[in-house]
């Protein structure tokens, strides 16, 4: 039976010596980051019609930043009831949906951020 503290993970590796628990933990990092980082950039989609419909289809958060006259700003998770909010920063959700009504011929701007 070996003695305490003379287990091999109880040694101190070398500098620059790399042991399988590092290893181990370093993938586990790397898989998380790699599940939160995002390469996206901002985007401000095209309005169309009124009401004009967005959803938020990628796997991460958007924080969509309403700009102009808008009559209504909406927010929906399943597409088919929609919440009228006052707020012109909205944060989506992967598959959340956004509806802005205005009014003329001047339309709003989208801009959305991922986070």
């Amino acid at each position: 039976m070996p003695r305490p503290g003379s287990a091999p993970i109880d040694s101190p590796p070398l500098i620059g010596d790399v042991t399988r628990f590092q290893h181990v933990w370093e993938g586990w990092f790397r898989l998380i980051a790699a599940l939160f980082s995002n390469t996206s950039s901002v985007s401000t989609p095209t309005i169309t019609a009124s009401p004009f419909t967005y959803q938020n289809n990628t796997t991460f958060l958007q924080q969509a930043i309403v700009t102009g006259a808008v009559t209504t700003v909406a927010f929906s998770r399943d597409g088919t009831i929609y919440l009228n909010i006052n707020g012109l920063v909205v944060i989506l959700s992967a598959g959340d949906f956004i509806r802005l009504t205005y009014p003329g011929p001047a339309k709003p701007v989208l801009t959305l951020v991922p986070l």
